[in-house]
Formats: structure tokens, C-alpha cells, sequence
């Protein structure tokens, strides 16, 4: 019968002490080599800190976004009303020129208020560059090596360079004018408007009077460009003293206000405005 510890001779509790612990290391360094070399079940292995909370799941086969099967690890959030869990993939896919690119994938879970990820994809066989996208549900930005790319749930695009961020497709577009109002000529911007990367509208230019009577509309903006409620500009309408309130409605008429002074012109580029 093993004698216990506490009634070992003197000097050999330390012996005993030293020993457990070994007995632990070699434990722990069994059960380590067991899951080294175990193969994971179709449940896959499961890493929970609590019952009930959050939980990884190293899965031989998970779930892409583009519905292949790949081997990943699921990230669950605990929450009850998780849609779908978090995951992490990784795959070698066809590229469009015919070579093959590694993308490494991660998903947040979905609690049903929409997901982001982040997608990286290194160089192909065919020449294909790095690239890093980061999305959510109504946008992505995409980091290539030549440029940035932003595209929103519209499919309106936004692209980068040099020069700052620009929406793609979206040009200056001249603005109609009304009641004998004309662009200003000479060097002068003439009319414009268009939509900025922040959702904001903005015009620019310079305008010479027709009807200068309070109230007259000068131009009208097309649906789509129209402020949802109406805005009041102030702005310089010709010398140090004219000056005039440029009001933008939410039916898209601009008029003129208040105006102060002889009105000689009517400087549009004052007005910005969120739709």
C-alpha cells in the first residue's frame, strides 16, 4: 500500500511534489499528441468556453459565400437569435485569366442585422495581383494594386487615385436654367451639379439675371437630386454690397430671396445639400 505524502520520511515530500507534477506534464503532453493526431468527425471539434456561450468549431467542410464546400473554422456568437455563425475559410479558386489564386475568407455571424467580411487573395499562377476587400451588406471597398474601389448596394461605384475619391459614372451635369437666367460666361464656371461620394449634392457656377424678382425660380434639379427638405444659401449676387439667399426646395426649385443691392450675377457654389 503506497505510503501517503504527509507521511513520508523527512526530505522527501519535495521527491513526491515533483513527481505529481511530471505525472501531470506527461498528462497533458498525452492528450496533446491524441488531438494532434485524431482525425475530426463530421461534427467537427468543438472549443466552448461555457455551455450556452460563444463556441469555435474547427470543421473539416464549411460554408463560403460562394457555396463551397471547404474545410473552416465557425465562429458561434451564443446569441438566440444567431442566423448564421461566423467563419473563416481558405481555398485555392480559378482566377479569369486561367490561373489559380488563395484567398484566405472571414465572416462575422449574422444576428440578423446584416454581416461584413474581409477577403484576401494573394498572388496567382497567372499574374493576378494581391488584393483585400472589406464588406458589409449594402458596401464594399476593395484595395487592389492600382487602385481603390468602392461600390454600394446601387451598384454605384467609387474609385481613388491621386486625386481623391470619386463616384464612377457620376460627371458634373449641367444645370438647366429658367426665366432668362444664363450662365455668366467669360472665364466663369458655367452651371452644374452633380452627386459627391458622400451622398451629398453640390453645385457650382456662375449665373447672370434675367428675372431678379423675389421668389423667381432660376433652375429646377431632376428627381433623384432634390434636398428632402428645403435649404436657404446666402451668397454674393455682384458687388461688395449685393448680396442674395438662394433657396433650394425639396420640389427641386431654386429661387432667389432677399436680395440685397443690384444684382449683377449669382454665385451657385455656396449650395451643398444631403438628398
Amino acid at each position: 500500500m503506497p505510503t501517503p505524502a504527509d507521511q513520508l520520511p523527512a526530505g522527501m515530500n519535495g521527491l513526491a511534489q515533483q513527481l505529481a507534477a511530471l505525472k501531470r506534464q506527461v498528462a497533458e503532453l498525452r492528450a496533446a499528441r491524441r488531438l494532434e493526431s485524431a482525425a475530426i468527425g463530421s461534427g467537427g471539434l468543438t472549443v466552448q468556453a461555457a455551455e450556452g456561450g460563444p463556441r469555435i468549431v474547427i470543421v473539416p467542410a464549411g460554408e463560403t459565400p460562394f457555396g463551397d464546400n471547404l474545410p473552416g473554422v465557425l465562429f458561434y456568437s451564443g446569441e438566440p437569435n444567431e442566423i448564421a455563425p461566423g467563419y473563416l475559410n481558405w481555398y485555392v479558386s480559378d482566377s479569369d485569366d486561367g490561373g489559380r489564386v488563395p484567398t484566405l475568407h472571414l465572416t462575422t455571424p449574422d444576428l440578423g442585422y446584416g454581416t461584413g467580411y474581409v477577403a484576401l487573395t494573394g498572388g496567382g499562377t497567372a499574374g493576378d495581383l494581391p488584393t483585400a476587400v472589406l464588406a458589409a451588406d449594402n458596401a464594399m471597398v476593395s484595395v487592389e494594386a492600382s487602385q481603390v474601389r468602392m461600390i454600394l448596394a446601387d451598384q454605384s461605384g467609387y474609385t481613388a487615385d491621386g486625386s481623391g475619391i470619386n463616384r464612377s459614372g457620376e460627371t458634373w451635369t449641367a444645370l438647366p436654367l429658367n426665366n432668362g437666367w444664363t450662365a455668366y460666361g467669360s472665364t466663369y464656371q458655367p452651371p452644374i451639379y452633380r452627386r459627391q461620394v458622400d451622398g451629398m449634392v453640390q453645385l457650382a457656377g456662375m449665373i447672370a439675371p434675367g428675372t431678379t424678382t423675389v421668389g423667381t425660380t432660376v433652375a429646377t434639379l431632376p428627381v433623384g437630386y432634390r434636398p428632402a427638405a428645403d435649404h436657404i444659401f446666402r451668397t454674393s449676387a455682384g458687388g461688395a454690397t449685393s448680396l442674395a439667399d438662394v433657396y433650394v426646395k425639396s420640389n427641386g426649385t431654386i429661387t432667389i430671396q432677399n436680395t440685397s443691392g443690384t444684382i449683377s450675377w449669382l454665385s451657385l457654389s455656396v449650395v451643398r445639400f444631403p438628398v
